[in-house]
């Protein structure tokens, strides 16, 4: 019996030391529980943002509920958001500070943000020389712009031409390795300059939603953008300056240029008429810059009209009609709108061929008042003379000045590549003349 006691003993201690342990689980579980349902109370998880609004964007109702979001990571950005440098074909056409929207798989919300861009984005764009293309409003925008008829005047005023279209995947044709092709879901083809790479080299910018296509803009337009809707940047643009030959202040071939006339080196006060025609000839080259830089196309643009427009390019009849109009009857009739003594000046180059040397002008000022006299039946004022004789000195800036009223009047018609025929040209020193074959020409 005294040995069966102790046993009984260590085996109620050890039943009473689970107990315990048992019952310290038990709570340490039940107090965390507790926890948890407290924190669950006190600190609610936050209520999802408004989702962004852009500057100008008016309020869209709530659709995110049908649209299915992205999981969310701590991963960093995925690769496909980095720029894609791409291989091109022989005959793709060139990029000319363009961003053009390419995709074999269509988004309506980028498709009608990119339809319809907010008005300080386009503003931005213009101050920047960079320009949004987006192919389906391309074809439109030529024609009723009116730049298809400047490239191709021959075209007619009420365009048959409508049915052309152009679709988002036009572009993709130009990228040479086929297996990329066909992984380019969505995004910007542009010039590889804009982001650091070569100059050779073209870059497609992925597009997964608007705000991708937001994430571009800020970062190739850098430091100009500014999403504050006060910002107003100036529209004018001098796009012109990439080579594209206007001559308007020296008719002298080899200065082809849209900058105002240098002045010669002063002796001493210059005459109050030679500064007014100096200013009339800078207020016209500001006047055609802006109408050839609205009308004039680059890049993928001009492609289109060559490539959707195949019309072969003519020269039109010049016809001088009985009341002294100027026509281009093949180019629907057009009529090129000049002054009366600018006109005199077109008709008197106009009649010789051969041309007239700017030193000889003396020797047709007869003839350039019998012009004129027939422009203005009325009879000659003495002001009229006054700039018969400004014309034909030689010494005097006026002669530039007339020639730089013809050159505009063409030029603001129709593209230098072929109006260049119907203006007055000539290289210094050589008699100046009118280059269209006189078997066009028709006086009636």
């Amino acid at each position: 019996m005294m040995t069966i006691f102790p046993i009984l003993a260590v085996d109620m201690w050890t039943l009473f030391l689970l107990l315990i342990v048992c019952l310290s689980v038990v709570y340490t579980l039940s107090r965390r529980s507790s926890r948890r349902s407290t924190q669950k109370t006190t600190n609610p998880q936050p209520s999802q943002p408004e989702p962004q609004r852009f500057v100008g964007e008016e309020p869209k109702e709530d659709i995110s509920k049908d649209v299915p979001t992205e999981p969310t990571t701590d991963e960093p950005a995925p690769r496909a958001l980095e720029p894609i440098v791409v291989q091109l074909t022989k005959e793709f056409p060139g990029l000319d500070n363009e961003l053009i929207y390419v995709a074999s798989e269509e988004d309506e919300d980028v498709n009608n943000f990119l339809q319809n861009l907010p008005d300080y984005i386009q503003d931005i764009t213009a101050y920047t020389h960079l320009k949004i293309v987006y192919l389906p409003k391309l074809v439109p925008e030529l024609i009723y712009g009116g730049a298809a008829r400047y490239r191709h005047p021959s075209l007619p005023t009420q365009p048959p031409y409508l049915q052309q279209y152009v679709r988002n995947d036009f572009m993709l044709q130009f990228i040479a390795d086929k297996s990329v092709r066909m992984n380019l879901k969505r995004g910007f083809l542009c010039p590889g300059r804009l982001l650091n790479q070569p100059n050779s080299t073209a870059v497609f910018l992925p597009i997964h939603h608007v705000s991708t296509v937001m994430m571009w803009l800020k970062r190739i337009m850098g430091p100009i953008w500014n999403l504050d809707a006060d910002y107003n940047p100036p529209k004018k643009c001098d796009s012109l300056s990439r080579g594209n030959a206007i001559v308007l202040g020296d008719i002298d071939d080899s200065q082809r240029s849209l900058s105002r006339p240098r002045r010669q080196p002063q002796t001493g006060a210059e005459p109050k008429e030679k500064q007014v025609v100096t200013d009339d000839i800078g207020r016209l080259m500001e006047e055609v810059k802006e109408r050839v830089d609205r009308l004039r196309q680059h890049g993928v643009a001009e492609y289109i009209l060559e490539t959707l427009f195949r019309v072969e390019d003519k020269l039109s009849r010049l016809v001088i009609t009985s009341d002294h109009r100027v026509l281009l009857p093949d180019y629907s009739n057009m009529e090129i709108k000049m002054e009366p003594l600018v006109k005199a000046v077109y008709l008197l180059f106009l009649r010789h061929p051969e041309g007239i040397a700017f030193k000889d002008l003396p020797d047709y000022r007869q003839e350039l008042t019998d012009l004129y006299r027939m422009l203005r039946p009325t009879g000659l004022t003495a002001r009229a003379r006054s700039s018969i004789e400004d014309v034909t000195n030689p010494l005097s800036n006026s002669i530039n000045e007339k020639c730089a009223r013809i050159r505009a009047a063409f030029l603001t018609r129709f593209d230098d590549r072929l109006a260049q025929h119907y203006y007055i040209t000539g290289q210094r020193a050589e008699p100046k003349r009118i280059t269209l074959s006189r078997e066009l020409v028709v006086w009636e």
